[in-house]
């Protein structure tokens, strides 16, 4: 299930607390106790704040975000030779592209599109040198979830700045230590903590 049909399931259900706790309401309402009321109204209020949170959906880049953390849990690696896998392949193919390729990019579409992005999903360009579009602006000040390209034709998730002269992402096709591969048909979906040196720009998507 994706991050956007999870949040339209935790709305319904709200919805229906809400519901619930109004009816309650409309029930007591009638009866002369006034501190009953005032318990209800409050149930009522409580139960509108509730289905407001949840019926705010997080930002794009926030959903993109969380969907990278989600398939980093399923430690997602390379096993039977180079950019091939059960795990890899899947994305592979769920971005459009033909298996045994680098995936760094077809990652970044596996995350943004399962987010529900109408611009970077299954048909956006797979070269790194091409992610830049109308709809994928540079920023300089980027935020989680942002997409980070580096001067070495590679790309990945941003996380965070550390304040420190590095920044935090999420990649696929990367090696669990080193610049970008372990060249041993070993990579996968790592955290890392790579130079901000090493940046070439962040792309902010739009929808």
């Amino acid at each position: 299930m994706s991050l956007v049909s999870r949040w339209a399931a935790r709305k319904k259900v709200r919805q229906g607390l809400l519901s619930k706790a109004r009816a309650r309401f409309a029930a007591r309402k009638t009866k002369p106790n006034l501190r009953t009321v005032k318990v209800r109204r409050a149930q009522v209020a409580y139960a509108q704040r509730v289905i407001d949170r949840h019926t705010h959906q997080p930002a794009l880049q926030e959903r993109a975000l969380d969907f990278a953390r989600h398939t980093l849990a399923q430690h997602v690696f390379e096993t039977g030779g180079n950019n091939r896998g059960p795990m890899v392949e899947r994305i592979i193919r769920y971005a459009g592209g033909d298996v045994g390729e680098p995936w760094c990019v077809d990652f970044v579409i596996w995350c943004y599109g399962n987010a529900g992005s109408r611009v970077v999903h299954p048909g956006f360009p797979r070269a790194v040198s091409m992610m830049k579009t109308a709809k994928t602006r540079e920023t300089s000040t980027p935020q989680p979830g942002d997409i980070v390209r580096y001067t070495f034709d590679h790309t990945g998730i941003f996380v965070r700045d550390n304040g420190n002269g590095t920044i935090t992402t999420i990649e696929g096709n990367t090696g669990s230590s080193g610049a970008v591969s372990d060249g041993n048909g070993s990579d996968g979906v790592y955290e890392k903590v790579r130079a901000k040196s090493l940046v070439a720009d962040y792309l902010r998507v739009s929808e």
